[in-house]
């Protein structure tokens, strides 16, 4: 697998902090070309190796995500997983070493869409044995936040600056029906311009400009760059269910922050309370990793550890053996509230 390099990781680094940044700005920033900047950026998006895409803007409690593996024998991951992609509340699949299960992210609207719509659909899937499935109950962290390194303090405080002007949200825009074609063009390319929506739509570049303003700035949608794993130089995924008094949780969400390619906190329901989820250069870093969290965090009980071996999707971005994305994006529509 071809490594990027370090003009490529710190693109994936400003996009990151700020998804939109005119080229104009990021070249100041990154000492680069605007079109040397915007035909890297297209270079890596259409290989499929880096991505920008809207997700819905809300906490926990305005949708419902679990964690479940599903058991099915071996033979059969193959023909399940081609199933599961095309569900779209099926956020992520991958292949556990555990057991050899396959470990789902599912999303919902409300508690009764999935348990009797989402699971009843995944029981009668061919091969489905059971599933056991772990209720987010507050997410603390999740792979949003996590940051490649490949910039200095004074480039990310630049971008940080521009981000948070370009995200400023207003409470009193209402969004409609007619919204939601742009949506879904911000679901496939976060970038997509005024000129791509007016493209896409057949409508007027004015009106596009100021629907699209309108949707950025609504409090309905973040905005999220993200790569293929393979690439990023971490390619171990390694999950963690720890157990911690419910209370000690956002503590140890603060400090847990601060440890380099943290990509999940997550407090959940069962006996091992809290979900742990890590980006490791080699597997034989899993044990640093479990110190380093024990002595960050003092009383937590690691009571179980998983890797994914293999992701099928990832976020609603379809991925093949090599982590990259073919570009097809499944996942629920976002909610217009």
């Amino acid at each position: 697998m071809q490594l990027l390099s370090e003009r490529e990781l710190q693109l994936i680094h400003a996009l990151q902090i700020a998804p939109r940044v005119p080229w104009s700005q990021a070249a100041d920033i990154l000492d680069a070309h605007p079109a040397v900047l915007s035909q890297r950026w297209e270079k890596l998006r259409s290989q499929g190796i880096a991505w920008i895409a809207a997700q819905p803007m809300g906490k926990l409690r305005q949708q419902v995500m679990c964690f479940t593996e599903l058991a099915c024998p071996p033979q059969q991951h193959a023909e399940l997983s081609a199933s599961l992609v095309s569900m779209p509340e099926v956020f992520s699949i991958d292949l556990l070493s555990k057991n050899s299960k396959l470990g789902l992210t599912i999303t919902g609207q409300n508690m009764s869409e999935m348990v009797y719509g989402t699971f009843d659909r995944l029981a009668a899937l061919p091969g489905v044995q059971s599933l056991n499935s772990s209720f987010a109950v507050q997410m603390h962290l999740s792979a949003r936040d996590w940051r490649l390194g490949a910039l200095d303090r004074a480039q990310i405080a630049e971008l940080s600056a521009i981000n948070t002007a370009q995200t400023r949200t207003d409470a009193s825009i209402v969004l409609r029906e007619e919204h939601r074609p742009i949506l879904a063009l911000l679901q496939q390319d976060g970038r997509c311009s005024a000129a791509d929506v007016s493209r896409a739509l057949g409508m007027p570049p004015a009106s596009a400009r100021r629907q699209l303003h309108k949707v950025l700035h609504s409090e309905t949608v973040t905005l999220r760059c993200d790569m293929a794993q393979g690439y990023s130089g971490y390619p171990v995924t390694v999950q963690w269910f720890a157990k911690l008094p419910a209370n000690a949780h956002e503590q140890a969400a603060r400090t847990l922050a601060a440890t380099p390619n943290m990509r999940m906190v997550c407090s959940v329901t069962g006996a091992a309370n809290l979900m742990i989820a890590m980006w490791l250069a080699s597997v034989n870093d899993v044990l640093d990793a479990e110190k380093l969290l024990q002595e960050a965090v003092p009383g937590i009980e690691l009571s179980e550890s998983t890797l994914l071996l293999r992701s099928a999707k990832r976020l609603g971005w379809v991925v093949g053996a090599d982590t990259r994305t073919d570009g097809r994006h499944i996942a629920p529509l976002i909610p217009i509230r």
